[in-house]
């Protein structure tokens, strides 16, 4: 199994209401047009995960990835691909299509922002909200 965590904040602006993908970024700004973020001020991007994690996805993992914040929890799977990049230096985007560009962590994911938990969502519309993301691959 190989892990790495990233830690975010929440932002006023977070909406989460994407139907395809989910997204992490280091940038402190967000946007209405935001739809997909759910922590801004995050201490990684794609380009920073784990040596061991980047490779076991390259070969396919499957990733458990696991959202926390304020005693909530919500869990998400999806895929990694041989087509990975991950060479971002801003941000990380999980999608749950076959999609994949230098933001992409993985693909096939079961949901998207749109579909992660509403309380974690409200709790992450405000800026004094850290978050945690779990990133585990399983090969």
């Amino acid at each position: 199994m190989a892990f790495d965590s990233v830690e975010g904040i929440g932002h006023p602006e977070v909406r989460a209401t994407h139907r395809t993908t989910f997204e992490i970024t280091r940038e402190a700004k967000l946007t209405k047009r935001g739809t997909c973020i759910l922590a801004v001020s995050a201490n990684k991007a794609a380009s920073d995960l784990d040596e061991k994690l980047k490779e076991s996805l390259k070969a396919g993992a499957r990733l458990k990835i696991t959202i926390r914040t304020g005693g909530l929890s919500d869990v998400i799977w999806g895929l990694g691909s041989a087509d990975l990049k991950f060479g971002d230096l801003t941000s990380m985007v999980f999608r749950k299509s076959n999609f994949v560009d230098d933001r992409t962590v993985c693909i096939e994911c079961n949901k998207s922002a749109s579909e992660i938990d509403r309380r974690i969502i409200s709790m992450l519309a405000l800026p004094t909200t850290r978050m945690l993301m779990e990133l585990e691959g399983f090969a």
